[in-house]
């Protein structure tokens, strides 16, 4: 009987190699790049959707934390906003930074004795240790008395070489910029007969005091700033080092703004674009030192970072001693600039402009008469016409708060709450009657233009609002 093998006797029937046909490779692919397309098409849609909107939200951080630092600080903060050229030739984007500082420094001088008139006070004891509100420790140098300064406690510096000196730290230098700020007591020096002999006039018949060549210091980092009193009751800022040939910037008010034996709040700050002196709260002007007859367009330029010094900080100068007491000192240095770059396709609506809030975060009523409305957009703002003129001292953003405008501007259809539009402008129509204009471009109607730019190009507008309080929207 003959056996058989089911194994090897079954016919092998439709064993098929593994792979894939030219045919099923070619569909896979074609699917592939459906959805490829599909994928693009709707990832491009989204970005474009969400780039206005999240442009917007950029924008009101920047301005936030311009406020905050004013806040925080207890100075006065800056918003730079810096459109891309109307013509568009230039690939640099708008953007927007924010400026401010921070405290690093602050002496209240309270425990340095008694300041009652009726007592005769007594020295400062030698390297006598003084520490400060952030735990900076400065020590006593020459003959230093306790006073009644303006708020409390000061120190009168009574002798060459006085000061009070603390050893060097990081916190105290910011090549961005500085602000300094005391409370003073100038005792003025009387004209010596050979300064009296060399008084003249100049080529104006304005009489100069020689007492002007004089620096008194009030505040002092070697080799990098220096705030301080001239001889003839001018206050000067020092960016540099004088005595050395590297770059220097030394300027200074004019004459008798600081009156003799009389209190005054002074304050110098620079933030890499300017340099402001103000006394009292009031900005002054100033004028490099050794100008005074030239041309502005002449004048040295500011330098463009502060230099790095490991030298003391000190309050007056062992150098260049202060006549007179000094209270309240406060250091504070530049932040690192909070910088947003627009992106590719979004636009600012205004020209070049500065945002500033004051001291309490509120925009400063020296710049701002009404509030501010930044405007971001997905289309570039129109070519100004040629009969409109700017003007480069305008600070307020330059936009058009038509309320009647803004009202049409506001989503009529919006669950949101607290249109931010819609509260400017009924905020305008309360406060129509009296308002003050801001000085600067000449208010135009561009929402002609605009509306033609927005319907042809479907373009959209994110609005920013900055009320007078400093109250963010948007």
């Amino acid at each position: 009987m003959k056996s058989s093998n089911i194994l090897t006797d079954t016919p092998r029937v439709g064993v098929r190699q593994s792979g894939m046909t030219l045919i099923e490779l070619l569909t896979v692919l074609a699917i592939v790049a459906a959805l490829m397309g599909v994928s693009a098409a709707v990832y491009t849609n989204v970005r474009h959707s969400h780039a206005l909107p999240a442009a917007g939200s950029q924008v009101s951080s920047v301005i936030r934390a311009a406020r905050n630092w004013a806040l925080t600080a207890g100075i006065p903060s800056k918003v730079f906003i810096e459109p891309q050229d109307v013509d568009l030739e230039s690939n640099e984007p708008g953007r927007i930074t924010a400026f401010g500082y921070e405290l690093v420094a602050a002496w209240h001088f309270e425990d340095v004795g008694s300041t009652d008139p009726s007592v005769e006070s007594s020295p400062i004891s030698l390297d006598t240790v003084l520490v400060g509100a952030l735990n900076e420790r400065a020590t006593v140098h020459g003959e230093c008395y306790p006073a009644r300064g303006k708020i409390g406690s000061a120190i009168e510096f009574a002798n060459d070489g006085a000061a009070i000196v603390a050893d060097h730290r990081p916190r105290y230098h910011s090549p961005t910029g500085f602000s300094l700020e005391a409370w003073v007591q100038f005792y003025q020096p009387d004209l010596t007969e050979s300064q009296s002999r060399s008084a003249q006039k100049n080529k104006r018949g304005v009489w100069r005091d020689p007492r002007r060549e004089e620096r008194y210091a009030v505040i002092s980092k070697h080799g990098s700033y220096e705030m301080g009193v001239l001889g003839d009751g001018a206050v000067y800022v020092l960016i540099g080092d004088l005595e050395t040939e590297e770059e220097d910037y030394f300027a200074a008010t004019r004459g008798g703004v600081v009156q003799n034996s009389e209190w005054a709040h002074l304050r110098v700050s620079y933030d890499s674009l300017s340099v402001t002196i103000e006394i009292d709260g009031s900005e002054r002007e100033s004028i490099p030192i050794g100008f005074e007859m030239v041309d502005p367009a002449d004048y040295p330029g500011k330098p463009k970072t502060v230099p790095r010094s490991d030298g003391h900080l000190s309050i007056s100068n062992p150098s260049s001693m202060f006549l007179g007491i000094i209270d309240q000192p406060k250091v504070r240095m530049a932040v690192e600039p909070r910088v947003y770059h627009l992106p590719a396709g979004i636009y600012f609506l205004q020209e070049k402009s500065i945002i500033r809030f004051d001291t309490r975060g509120s925009l400063d009523p020296l710049y701002h008469t009404q509030p501010v409305v930044v405007r971001v957009a997905n289309f570039p703002r129109p070519a100004l016409r040629p009969d409109e003129t700017t003007s480069t001292g305008m600070t307020a953003v330059v936009t058009p708060v038509n309320p009647d405008e803004l009202q049409s501007l506001a989503d009529p259809d919006s669950t949101e709450v607290g249109d931010p539009l819609a509260a400017l402008a009924e905020y305008l129509k309360e406060h129509a009657e009296g308002e003050v204009k801001a000085e600067g471009t000449q208010a135009r109607d561009a929402r002609e233009d605009e509306l033609q730019v927005e319907d042809a190009e479907g373009g959209q507008v994110q609005s920013v609002i900055v009320d007078l309080t400093g109250t963010i929207r948007g």
